[in-house]
């Protein structure tokens, strides 16, 4: 999965606000500097600061 991660030209990530996600929020910060990223999350998700 990350060989495919890093081999996409855009990386999409959703967040459900009732999901903890801890994998998907690990990928995320590996990628954060990518300038790939496409990132949602809702109004309440639990991390909203932190991502």
């Amino acid at each position: 999965e990350i060989n495919q991660l890093e081999a996409s030209d855009i990386i999409i990530f959703y967040f459900k606000l009732s999901t903890i996600s801890p994998i998907s929020l690990l990928e995320l910060g590996l990628y954060t500097d990518s300038k790939k990223l496409v990132v949602y999350y809702p109004k309440g998700f639990y991390r909203r600061g932190n991502i």
